[in-house]
């Protein structure tokens, strides 16, 4: 839990809509929502409903907030205590974050860290099925991203060459399914296994869909039918409820409540820390870089699915 994510709480609680409070803040209403889903997954209970006007608070959201109001004004305190009046003007950074970062935990790490970095001011801009972060750094929208590389078949047509990549832990591939899947309860499946099965993916060209697609080619597999969804929210939503199965890494299972099943041959993804080589040097990208590095050496998942490098 942190400040960043009390603030924002506060700010749905105040306009009771995450468009208008995602508007009041400068942020993407996506962005938005993926740290009070964050939060509430924390948290063990839901702080919002949805409302026929907009959403409303549950009991203990209500709570919640309260606690959360006491919390910012003591925090809004404390800042205007310990800043010099001429510490007015602070350092700006956009950070790409990819749903691996959320699903492992490590955006809560970015989190933490710039919560100890009072001169930046951090914006949070969300990736989805049909984002390409190498992209949108050589684009200069955003400064860093945490996220994993392109599929292939985009990868390919980029010059890798011009981006600073730091590999920060890999993951194994599942094939993601309902826990209601005849499969679920397999130790492994192979390719061949997926013959007939109906796939979901992202929208038609999309990042998500063109990897997929490249996937199938390679080992001849034959769906029955494509399901296409433009978020990663209702793609999870299909495969709960039992409408066809994807590839993904596999700490999406617990996060999204999913049935995650490893696939043979066993293939890893690496979740990575990204900049221009221009900015690696970078003090920030340098102290943020090491930071993760160092909380993921004594995280507690290397003893799980998840490899640290």
């Amino acid at each position: 839990m942190t400040i960043i994510q009390c603030k924002y709480a506060l700010a749905v609680e105040k306009y009771k809509s995450f468009s208008k409070a995602a508007e009041k803040l400068f942020i993407s209403q996506p962005a938005l929502s993926l740290q009070i889903k964050a939060l509430e997954q924390e948290l063990q209970y839901v702080l919002f409903i949805r409302a026929p006007h907009g959403v409303a608070l549950t009991p203990e959201g209500r709570r919640f907030c309260r606690e959360a109001a006491d919390v910012m004004d003591a925090w809004e305190k404390f800042q205007r205590n310990v800043t010099r009046p001429d510490e007015t003007r602070r350092r700006q950074l956009r950070i790409g974050v990819g749903p691996r970062a959320l699903t492992t935990g490590i955006f809560h790490m970015v989190c933490a860290f710039f919560n100890a970095q009072p001169a930046v001011e951090v914006t949070f801009i969300t990736t989805d099925l049909d984002y390409n972060a190498l992209e949108a750094l050589s684009q200069k929208s955003m400064d860093f991203a945490v996220d994993r590389l392109p599929p292939s078949p985009i990868r390919q047509t980029m010059n890798l060459s011009d981006y600073m990549v730091v590999e920060l832990l890999k993951e194994r591939q599942c094939v993601l399914m309902s826990h209601d899947d005849p499969q679920s309860d397999l130790p492994f499946v192979r390719f061949r296994d997926l013959q007939g099965r109906a796939i979901i993916s992202g929208p038609t060209g999309s990042t998500d869909n063109k990897a997929m697609e490249a996937v199938c080619r390679k080992h001849n597999v034959v769906t029955t039918s494509v399901y296409r969804a433009d978020n990663l929210d209702v793609m999870m939503d299909l495969i709960r409820n039992g409408q066809g199965i994807t590839i993904a890494s596999e700490s999406f299972a617990d996060y999204y409540q999913v049935s995650a099943v490893p696939i043979l041959p066993e293939k890893y993804i690496s979740l990575n820390l990204m900049c221009l080589k221009t900015t690696a040097a970078d003090p920030d990208f340098t102290a943020l870089r090491d930071y993760l590095i160092a909380c993921l050496r004594t995280d507690s998942r290397a003893a799980t699915g998840n490899s640290l490098l």
